[in-house]
């Protein structure tokens, strides 16, 4: 490798990586220690907070500034090619997800009470420090989550208890205080139910014995539960306690480590996670041989090409239905996400709440859910499967009918699906653009099958999507609970018409010698 090569690869590849993993790094994480974590309670998840949102900003920035770069790399196939961008990826976004666990401590301020009953009066903070801890042990609350390992062999146990602090709590207005905790265990999950009913019970049994032998306690410090998966199960213990808002109450988890100790390797990790990215990324680069074509062109002030996915996300004049549709969905599933509804499965209320199609919401102003409902996904799986396939029929439709009808084509259609769904099964939640995306797959099947001139060229590669995508969809609808398939089917059926008379519209306004009128 010549000197030229050398600072070619080490200009255009190394130092842009590298720039981005330590600007991203400081610049969230102070806005972390500033606006986040400065006040003690941040507004959002802390998975949120410390994973997602970075996630999606480390995404972002390679996604739009490092891919385009890496074109000058010879890389002959398209698996090679993800490869290394999922590397450089993991090289920028690594070290800012390990440093916000650090930030929250560093940056969090100890509040001193000298009973923990008198932190319901205290001014908000995210951590606390108490001389005395009472608890009412008769008046705990239980919640317990069970989980098959992989092979299904053993059965996880996840209790969560909360108990109530001795105060004066509601009486005074406010709220209550509880003390939360978590306990696990595993049991033999192929075992006959009475065992694993006995199992559990032992389990219940030891939690109890625990409690009692520990409690009252004397603790390092009392960290104020935040929202996380963790406060939702601890939410459902409440519950169990007969509290119709829970999120309302304080739960504080006991440490027993000394305030402001690292919560994994400190620093020092942050700091040998950048320098192991960096060396990683700085010998992929240097082994990978480069497209001498496109380097001379950069090094003539050509500017590096587009990432052609973009153009799937970023709207232009000549290209936005999809576009929009796209973004919408992907705007409202992270507005759920930063709302503290998890990331995998948002339960079903809150569905609701967001605008899903429920048969009982159906009436006057709530008719507005047949089309809400088309942006609201249940999860991230189901939020990915149903952005592929709108993303893969969009390709081939938008050109053909162009922004404004691919829009109007996906409401329609994910109407007929909504309308069907609602008929077949009023009292189940439906959401998703799954019965709008199969409706423009019907529309792209009626005209290949009308054999429509406009995607003549594309008919073999269209209807092979079309499969795929169309069997995949049907078939997990079936083996899956939950799935509406009569929504798919309606959104399928909807689509299928509109692409019939969206053919026939195009033959009226074509003259036989292919003039439109």
């Amino acid at each position: 490798m010549n000197s030229d090569d050398f600072l070619s690869r080490l200009k255009s590849l190394f130092l842009p990586v590298a720039a981005l993993s330590i600007g991203l790094l400081g610049c969230y994480s102070l806005i972390h220690w500033l606006v986040l974590a400065g006040a003690g309670l941040e507004p959002l998840d802390d998975h949120v907070i410390d994973t997602w949102l970075p996630f999606t900003l480390a995404a972002f920035l390679e996604f739009a500034l490092v891919a385009p770069r890496l074109q000058i790399l010879a890389l002959p196939r398209h698996t090679l090619r993800f490869l290394v961008n999922a590397i450089a990826f993991a090289v920028i976004a690594a070290p800012v997800c390990l440093a916000q666990g650090e930030i929250r401590v560093l940056s969090g301020n100890l509040t001193h009470v000298q009973d923990a009953g008198e932190i319901a009066a205290a001014p908000a903070s995210r951590y606390y420090s108490a001389r005395t801890i009472c608890v009412d042990r008769e008046q705990l609350g239980f919640k317990i989550v069970a989980q098959p390992n992989d092979n299904r062999t053993r059965l996880n146990l996840n209790a969560f208890v909360v108990l109530p602090v001795c105060g004066p709590g509601k009486s005074a207005g406010l709220p209550s205080t509880w003390i939360g905790l978590t306990f696990q265990d595993s049991i033999d999950n192929l075992s006959n139910p009475q065992s694993r009913k006995d199992a559990r019970d032992a389990f219940v049994a030891e939690i109890d014995h625990r409690i009692a032998a520990e409690y009252p306690i004397r603790t390092s410090y009392l960290e104020r539960s935040n929202r996380s998966d963790e406060r939702r199960n601890f939410d459902l213990a409440l519950e169990s306690r007969g509290i119709d808002a829970p999120e309302r109450e304080i739960i504080l988890i006991p440490h027993f480590e000394p305030f402001g100790q690292p919560t994994g390797n400190g620093w020092k990790g942050i700091a040998l996670s950048l320098a192991l990215g960096a060396l990683i990324w700085l010998a992929l680069i240097m082994l990978v041989p480069l497209d001498r074509q496109r380097v001379e062109t950069a090094k003539n002030g050509g500017v590096p090409h587009a990432n052609p996915a973009m153009t799937i996300l970023i709207p232009s004049a000549s290209s936005y239905g999809l576009q929009a549709l796209i973004c919408l969905n992907l705007i409202v599933f992270l507005a759920m996400m930063i709302s503290g509804l998890g990331f995998w499965h948002f339960p079903a209320e809150a569905l609701v709440s967001w605008g899903g199609n429920y048969g009982p919401e159906l009436e006057g102003l709530g008719l507005s859910r047949l089309i809400t409902c088309q942006f609201v996904h249940s999860g991230i799986m189901h939020l990915v499967c149903n952005m592929y396939g709108l993303i893969v029929v969009g390709l081939f439709l938008a050109p053909v009918i162009g922004n404004r009808q691919m829009i109007g084509c996906y409401l329609v259609c994910g109407l007929g699906g909504g309308i069907a769904g609602a008929l077949a099964h009023p009292r189940i939640v439906s959401v998703g653009a799954s019965g709008a995306i199969l409706g423009l797959w019907g529309i792209t099947l009626a005209l290949a099958l009308l054999r429509d001139a406009r995607v003549a060229a594309i008919r073999p590669a269209l209807m092979t999507n079309l499969a795929i995508f169309s069997a995949f969809t049907l078939v997990m609808g079936s083996l899956s609970e939950g799935i509406d398939n009569a929504g798919h089917m309606g959104g399928f059926l909807t689509g299928a018409v509109m692409g019939a008379a969206i053919h026939l519209l195009e033959r009226r306004q074509t003259r036989p010698d292919g003039v439109r009128v």
